[in-house]
């Protein structure tokens, strides 16, 4: 789907939830400054404020069970407690790295002596997910293989080894 149609999905979306169109004269201010927040941001930046969103709740939800605090998450993890702040808050514009991810993942895991997944640090899409693996499912390995090539050449050079900016 191109850049316009995930945007007329979020503005629908938003219409479902506000149970009316977005700027009409029975929109509250907040509900068209946040319509408008929202729809100026790019895909990269919804992306970006999902997967914090994520993290965020993971940190909220393991807090009582090990994770204590940032700084002694960050410690663990071995980055920097002023970094791992920034990401929580929504004040580092930039996406983490693959490896800062695998190193939380990681250092949460001592913390909770468990293992915990990526996925629950960035979050996943379950509906998404679903329809995935119900399709993969269906697939010969001629047609895998072809669909991981299609797949891989979706995706921009710099990013197809999992890593983003910092």
């Amino acid at each position: 789907m191109d850049a316009l149609g995930d945007r007329h999905g979020l503005i629908f979306a938003l219409k479902h939830e506000y149970g009316q169109a977005p700027n009409t004269c029975n929109s509250t201010v907040a509900q068209k400054r946040e319509m408008s927040e929202i729809c100026s941001m790019n895909l990269e930046e919804q992306d970006r404020e999902r997967r914090r969103e994520a993290l965020r709740a993971f940190f909220d939800a393991n807090k009582p069970f090990g994770l204590k605090s940032v700084n002694r998450w960050a410690t663990r993890s071995g980055i920097g407690e002023a970094t791992l702040r920034q990401i929580l808050d929504g004040t580092r514009p930039k996406n983490m790295r693959a490896d800062t991810y695998e190193k939380l993942a990681r250092g949460a895991g001592e913390l909770l002596s468990r293992e915990v997944r990526l996925s629950e640090l960035i979050g996943t899409n379950a509906e998404l997910d679903e329809k995935a693996s119900k399709l993969l499912s269906r697939l010969t390995l001629d047609q895998m293989e072809k669909a991981v090539a299609f797949l891989e050449s979706l995706v921009p050079p710099s990013s197809q080894d999992g890593e983003s900016n910092h």
